[in-house]
């Protein structure tokens, strides 16, 4: 069950461990919306392909015809975080401390690429802070996490953020 966004990162004048890892798209060319689920929830792809089936995803792909965000909402919610709906990004520095967001977005057939992006993080060995973004789509290692935002300039992103406990019952 999620907690809490971590706000440091482990880190060292030579690079950064990132508080959320690589889950990669296992060769599946669609499956990069279920990766970042994975890499949020810290679970495997095929966890998250079965929660997916089970909520009505058919078993073999494309699948961006059934990845919106009320699965995205509920897959994660499965795993303790909650989300916001879609919103159009402004600017990197207006996205939430978590978000999912879209890159290489064509607005003609409304699909993009599915990255994960860390905002505002401290490092741990100096005051700095950083973004990150965790792609599973990329092949190359020196991509699928990396600190050059602009490279990809998301055009959609959904807030993501633990799900808050619920309050305990009043005693009597």
């Amino acid at each position: 069950m999620a907690t809490a966004i971590p706000t440091t990162v482990q880190s060292t004048n030579a690079g950064f461990q990132p508080a959320f890892g690589f889950v990669g798209i296992g060769g599946d060319r669609h499956a990069d919306s279920l990766a970042v689920v994975a890499t949020v929830a810290g679970v495997s792809l095929k966890d998250v392909f079965k929660q997916a089936e089970a909520l009505g995803m058919p078993k073999v792909g494309p699948y961006n015809h059934w990845v919106d965000s009320d699965l995205l909402s509920s897959l994660l919610a499965g795993y303790g975080w909650a989300t916001t709906e879609w919103k159009e990004v402004t600017a990197m520095t207006h996205l939430p401390a978590l978000s999912i967001c879209l890159v290489d977005y064509d607005s003609d057939c409304e699909v993009g690429r599915y990255v994960l992006v860390h905002s505002g993080v401290k490092c741990s060995h100096d005051s700095k802070s950083i973004t990150y973004i965790v792609d599973p789509a990329a092949v190359d290692p020196q991509s699928q996490i990396r600190t050059d935002l602009k490279a990809l300039k998301p055009a959609w992103y959904i807030g993501v953020q633990p799900l808050k406990a619920p309050a305990a019952p009043a005693k009597k």
